[in-house]
């Protein structure tokens, strides 16, 4: 086999991966060359319509154009700057009025000066990973070079625990994943009522030790618990956890063990080969 043909299997990757990059860049060019821009979704009002984290494609429109039910981006006279995306939910001969799903309809009324645009794309988690990907990349890339001159034989477990730590890091600085954020609170002579919707990015199981009941809610959906009674400190407690799977710790975990495994085998055979 010819040199040139053993190197073609490892260059298709590569331009494919070349493809998808110049098409993504020219999408994005040909967006913002239209007058549109990215916005990321950071509070929950919006429930599933727009979870947090998501990524917004914004474009300019003429409030004409806008109908009852249009996802819009709007920039309040009396929010010192802050834009909301928000549903409109009526037209007045003044502007638009405008709600979230879970926040309730707003105060203001939008007329063409406040309209940052209409939303066209809600692309879910994409806005986060554009947040983190500055720290991440950074992160990743000392992962990788920092064990350059290092033996060889040390230099990808040194790079698995880097990559380990950069995500690690990541997630504490940024705490991405799960956040409850609590909307209602009730008493009454049972108990209390408790209403939280997740504003993280992977399921959340709510619990209240004190009666047992439980709840499960998914990215930008709402739950609501029963409290018996207070704790010894007076307080109503509901418990906020992860609520993932088994096999997804194995699918996190999974291919950091296979490659360690596959390293220790490896260093096994070529110091006692057969």
């Amino acid at each position: 086999m010819s040199p040139r043909s053993a190197a073609t299997p490892r260059t298709v990757p590569v331009v494919l991966g070349v493809v998808v990059l110049l098409i993504g860049v020219g999408v994005a060019t040909s967006w913002l060359l239209a007058g549109g821009r990215w916005l990321r979704m950071d509070t929950p009002s919006m429930g599933t319509a727009a979870p947090v984290g998501s990524l917004l494609w914004v474009r300019p429109v003429e409030l004409e154009d806008v109908a009852v039910g249009d996802l819009v981006t709007v920039r309040p006279a009396d929010a010192g700057g802050r834009t909301y995306t928000h549903r409109v939910v009526s037209t007045t001969p003044r502007g638009l009025r405008t709600g979230g799903v879970l926040s309730g309809e707003d105060p203001w009324v939008i007329d063409q000066a406040r309209l940052v645009g209409r939303v066209d794309h809600v692309w879910p988690v994409l806005g986060l990973v554009l947040r983190l990907a500055p720290l991440l990349l950074a992160l990743l890339l000392a992962a990788f070079l920092a064990p350059a001159r290092l033996p060889e034989r040390w230099r990808l477990p040194v790079r698995i625990v880097g990559v380990s730590l950069a995500l690690s890091v990541v997630l504490v600085v940024h705490q991405p994943l799960t956040d409850a954020r609590m909307l209602a609170f009730d008493t009454g002579a049972e108990g209390a009522r408790t209403t939280w919707v997740n504003a993280g990015q992977v399921p959340l199981r709510l619990r209240a030790p004190s009666t047992g009941a439980s709840a499960t809610m998914g990215p930008g959906e709402t739950a609501t618990v029963a409290v018996a009674r207070t704790d010894a400190r007076g307080r109503y407690v509901v418990s906020v956890r992860p609520d993932l799977p088994g096999w997804t710790w194995w699918l996190v975990g999974g291919p950091w063990v296979l490659l360690a495994l596959g390293h220790t085998l490896r260093e096994r055979r070529t110091l006692h080969p057969a």
